[in-house]
């Protein structure tokens, strides 16, 4: 069952989820969590995983650290009563906003952990936005190429498309973490993404 209380975020590598995802959780009076910043703390540096044991045996890693922490926000969840506070005035049931890795839902129960269980926003960022030779694409399993990062966004396209609840484009972090907010508050899904209403929210960033 989904959770309304927990927002992922999913997307390329380098599309903003970190930014957008921080700026979001202070609109909202939110927790933030980065899934790769769980992994390392738990498992160890996620390129060092890559490059020993394999994308395969990150992916199983990475979806074990991801089922404790919905079970564990799921318990808290149980124990706590979710209601408005001064902490989060805007939206009661939004408790966690969760950046994913770029790959996470290619792995077919990660993605059937965040599309079941939480509400998922796909964050898109414009190819022409990144340079060849961003630091951005270092990060495995891009390896610091931009055919790539092309050829790896092809095949995540249609995956991030199915599974998303609401989807925008990262146009200035501040603003799409407003819009989304507005989104989240409104209640209405979001499919297609909306220039216009990143540009609404502009006002408040």
């Amino acid at each position: 069952m989904k959770d309304s209380g927990i927002i992922s975020l999913v997307g390329m590598t380098g599309c903003g989820k970190t930014s957008i995802g921080r700026r979001l959780a202070d609109i909202l009076g939110a927790d933030f969590i980065d899934l790769d910043e769980e992994i390392v703390k738990r498992r160890g540096e996620v390129k060092q995983i890559f490059a020993t044991e394999g994308e395969e045996a990150f992916r199983k890693i990475e979806c074990e650290v991801l089922t404790e922490i919905l079970n564990s926000l799921r318990i808290q969840a149980d124990i706590s009563e979710n209601t408005a506070s001064e902490e989060n005035p805007v939206h009661p049931k939004v408790r966690v906003i969760l950046s994913c890795g770029g790959g996470a839902p290619t792995y077919p129960r990660t993605r059937d952990l965040i599309r079941k269980r939480t509400v998922v926003v796909w964050i898109r960022r414009p190819l022409s936005s990144i340079s060849p030779d961003s630091p951005l694409l270092e990060r495995p399993p891009v390896n610091g190429s931009l055919k790539n990062y092309r050829q790896i966004l092809g095949k995540r396209f249609p995956i991030y498309r199915h599974i998303a609840d609401h989807t925008f484009w990262n146009t200035y972090p501040n603003r799409t973490a407003n819009a989304i907010a507005d989104a989240l508050r409104s209640g209405k899904t979001q499919k297609k993404p909306d220039k216009k209403a990143n540009k609404t929210a502009a006002a408040k960033a």
